[in-house]
């Protein structure tokens, strides 16, 4: 079990889906239930975004339930009882890479950290990266107006 605060912010998200209900009466309680509150998870989510996570990632069942879309059961699982030694390496990916690539990282990802972010620019000469204050893993979510200009940007060549 992890020590450190963030470390234990990490394990929380990590397992998560293990917390998480797997049918709701309904629709709304898909985003506020416990295991499920995509607001106290994350709290800069766009009203647009929570709306578009909830369309894409539930259905409703045969009886009128409301269920998720993917298999909640399966990624707790692999999650929790993930084998490092089947871990895939994708540094050699970074590596590979021909094409310029931008790797925007929201500030606040505990899924991403800065020093992975220098690592891949380190080797990689095509690999442009930038950090988006106030925003966690999704920062097309969390500051979609931000996360377009970089994009936009980018693919213009105008940079950052």
């Amino acid at each position: 079990m992890p020590a450190d605060s963030s470390r234990l912010a990490s394990w929380a998200r990590i397992t998560e889906p293990a917390r998480t209900p797997f049918t709701w009466a309904r629709v709304n309680d898909a985003s506020t239930s416990p295991g499920s509150d995509w607001r106290g998870i994350r709290p800069d989510i766009t009203d647009a975004a929570l709306d578009s996570r909830i369309e894409h990632t539930v259905r409703r069942t045969p009886d009128g339930c409301w269920a998720w879309k993917l298999d909640m059961a399966g990624i707790a699982a692999a999650r929790i009882t993930a084998d490092p030694a089947k871990a895939v390496d994708l540094w050699r990916c970074v590596g590979e890479l021909r094409c310029p690539t931008l790797v925007i990282r929201g500030a606040r990802s505990d899924f991403l950290s800065a020093d992975a972010c220098e690592r891949m620019a380190e080797r990689q000469r095509l690999v442009e990266w930038t950090q988006v204050a106030g925003a966690g893993h999704y920062v097309h979510d969390d500051n979609p107006v931000e996360f377009t200009r970089l994009v936009t940007a980018f693919l213009l060549g105008g940079g950052r």
